[in-house]
């Protein structure tokens, strides 16, 4: 099913677009945030202002009331009424009355020092000696302004003095509503909350219902009156009222993005017709192009950047181009090289499935390449476990496992391959390359060169073998002519015996017989019989078994059979091999051994093992004999001893002979490499010591040596 695609002129239109749209959304919001915090901090800066002119009203009407006050306080004819009772009742009604008449009041009275009442507008009596502390006017001789809690009524209180002395007050309640009636502002939109204190005194246009934007303002110090009566003041503004100024601005604001964006439309149609045009001519040549011939892209006719796009795409595209006809090459020099190789390669991918094989590889195992891609690498060797795990590693020993189930021996060697990430700074394991190699010959000729080496070594010990036998044959065969000789002079006397024995049945003369068969163990010398006879026994019995262990020694030499590998005692192992080699050093060197008596057994093959020290012992006898030819007529040392190192045995075997020189020490490991005269040996001893420590005992075999001064032989074989 083929899915429609928008063209690159609908893609820039639209992109265009909605890049603008989105643009358009953005400042919207912005504007809207700002103008809207903006208008909100003029309408809180316009509220203060507000709020502190009507606190600055109030301020100036209490200053007048109070003024009023002090002069009605200071009036002669208030003085006079005080001091004189007789002229009270004349003018002071009066004068009380008309100044009660002024807007605002509730009432006013007057009383003398001790609060007593002289007069009052009010016709109710009131407790003016406890009212808003009226001592502390007449003590102080200043003014108190207080506001009565109960009733919401602000109290002025003026003392009368008179020679500077209080005789009495003027006492005013003001109606408090009504004057903040009278100061704040009358629209509606705007509500109004006055505070003495914590008690709200008076509110204007308030609602529960309404969410308003409110500021509060606190009379400050320059307003002493209502700073005395702690007078706070919170206007506010319903916010439905505030948001249509802001509604009416968006309103606009959208209004005029609608038009932009018409516009712009408009705008990105014709800017996506010019920059598709020539990008379209471009892919249509590109999409003309092929692999098989190489098609130019430029010109488009732009003079632009595009221009140089065109011009370097055809640079990339005539590098790739011939770049791909060097790779086609090179894939089949590859393809061809891979075809004849001699051993098969191997290819695998990060989780170790096969990818890519050769022809040999084809042939060796009998699949076909198509069963063999996708399968495990590990599936076609015996062994499941091993190299490979993210190392290289060169000729390890495997055995491969055909489609008809043969196992063939091979080396395997791999290399791992990895790719480098510049972002990560690391690597990561991309695949395998294995090379296989068939060893099924060779490990038939390695075979037949360590039989031949083991005959070469056995002729070698020929000689002394002979002579380590031939010395205890002899002193079995005194024994046993020493025996025989003994058995005639026995049976003599035992016949003599028996004899005698007969007479003394019959009961005849036996004295003759009896004298008889004493000189004849006289003669025999019995009694040297008896001491000798068990000693020539026993001595008789240790030369057989001496022969014997040479016997058995030398069975393993010649013998080798396909033993498998066991834990053995590496000492005992060692002291067997100097025994059969006894003659090869015991007329050049002394030998002397330091073994570790505590040392663990050691998984070896046994005959190999022997062969090895079998091998380095005889060659560090023949550098001590070649070092006597040149004149050291003193007797050689060789020195074997073993100990543990970690999870490894070490075994050094070290000469006091001629040392290796220098530039024979890189070959002395070698096939068919010798020192020694033509005819003389096989030249495999130390490379077969080598195979059988490094390659088949995963051990390790280094030497030190120095020329005039001997060599030291070092091998290290593993405990698991």
């Amino acid at each position: 099913m083929k899915t429609s695609r928008k063209s690159l002129k609908q893609n820039l239109v639209l992109q265009f677009s909605i890049f603008v749209g989105l643009i358009l959304v953005l400042i919207s919001g912005v504007v809207f945030y700002l103008l809207s915090s903006n208008l909100t901090k003029q309408l809180e800066g316009n509220l203060r202002l507000l709020s502190g002119n009507s606190l600055k009203i109030m301020e100036n009407r209490l200053a007048y009331l109070l003024e009023n006050l002090e002069n009605f306080a200071k009036n002669h004819f208030i003085i006079n009424a005080l001091i004189d009772p007789s002229g009270r009742n004349l003018y002071l009604p009066n004068m009380v009355q008309n100044f009660n008449s002024m807007k605002n009041i509730e009432f006013t009275a007057i009383v003398d020092f001790e609060g007593n009442l002289i007069y009052s507008s009010s016709p109710k009596s009131e407790p003016y000696s406890d009212l808003l502390s009226l001592s502390e006017a007449l003590a102080t001789g200043k003014p108190v302004i207080k506001l009565l809690a109960s009733t919401g009524t602000l109290i002025m209180a003026y003392p009368i003095q008179y020679y500077n002395t209080s005789q009495g007050a003027v006492i005013v309640g003001y109606d408090i509503a009504k004057i903040s009636e009278m100061v704040f502002d009358v629209r509606k939109n705007i509500y109004y909350q006055l505070f003495f204190g914590d008690q709200l005194i008076y509110q204007k246009n308030h609602s529960e219902n309404e969410n308003y934007i409110s500021i509060a303002k606190e009379a400050g110090s320059e307003l002493a009156l209502l700073t005395r009566l702690k007078v706070k003041l919170i206007s506010g503004e319903t916010r439905s009222a505030h948001l249509v100024q802001i509604k009416n601005s968006l309103y606009t604001l959208l209004l005029v993005s609608f038009f932009f964006i018409v516009f712009s439309v408009f705008l990105a149609i014709w800017i996506g017709s010019k920059i598709s045009k020539p990008i379209l001519t471009l892919c249509e040549k590109i999409k003309n192009s092929s692999q098989e011939t190489f098609q130019p892209c430029s010109p488009v006719g732009t003079n632009d950047e595009l221009e140089e796009l065109a011009l370097a795409f055809d640079n990339q595209a005539k590098t790739l181009f011939e770049r791909s006809l060097e790779l086609r090459k090179e894939k089949d020099y590859a393809e061809a090289i891979l075809s004849s190789m001699g051993d098969a390669l191997i290819v695998a991918d990060s989780q170790g499935r096969i990818t890519t094989v050769n022809d040999e590889t084809v042939r060796l195992l009998g699949y076909r390449k198509d069963e063999l891609t996708g399968k495990l690498h590990r599936s076609i060797f015996e062994e499941k476990e091993g190299e490979g795990e993210g190392e290289d590693f060169r000729n390890v020993e495997r055995t491969l496992l055909t489609k008809e189930g043969e196992r063939i021996s091979v080396l395997l060697s791999g290399s791992v391959l990895h790719e480098y990430s510049l972002e990560r700074n690391s690597t990561k394991t991309m695949g395998l390359i294995l090379v296989v190699k068939d060893i099924r010959e060779r490990k038939i000729m390695d075979e037949k060169l360590r039989h031949a080496q083991k005959m070469e070594s056995v002729g070698e010990l020929a000689a002394g073998i002979a002579h380590e036998i031939n010395t205890p044959i002899q002193f079995i065969g005194d024994n046993i002519q020493f025996l025989q000789d003994s058995y005639k002079d026995f049976s003599k006397i035992l016949a003599d015996g028996d004899r005698l024995l007969e007479v003394l049945k019959k009961g005849a003369a036996y004295e003759k017989l009896l004298d008889k068969l004493e000189t004849s163990a006289q003669e025999a010398d019995l009694d040297f019989l008896r001491d000798e006879t068990p000693q020539a026994i026993a001595q008789a019995l240790e030369g057989v078994k001496r022969v014997a262990t040479i016997v058995q020694a030398m069975k393993q030499f010649v013998h080798p059979g396909q033993e498998e590998k066991k834990f053995i005692d590496i000492n005992e192992a060692i002291e067997t091999v100097l025994t059969v080699s006894k003659n090869e050093w015991k007329y050049v060197a002394d030998m002397e051994t330091n073994f570790d008596p505590g040392l663990p057994l050691v998984p070896c093959f046994a005959n190999e093992f022997n062969q090895a020290i079998l091998n380095i012992v005889v060659n560090a006898a023949h550098a001590i004999k070649e070092k006597s030819k040149e004149g050291h007529n003193e007797m050689g040392i060789i020195t074997i001893s073993t100990r543990r190192d970690a999870d490894r045995v070490e075994i050094r075997i070290k000469d006091t002979g001629t040392g290796i020189p220098s530039n024979l020490q890189p070959r002395i490991f070698d096939p068919f490499f010798t020192t020694k005269e033509v005819g003389v040996g096989t030249g495999q001893g130390l490379h077969l010591v080598h195979g059988f420590i490094v390659i088949h005992h995963k051990g390790s075999l280094t030497f030190e040596t120095e020329t005039g001064d001997g060599t030291t032989f070092i091998i290290h074989l593993p405990l698991d």
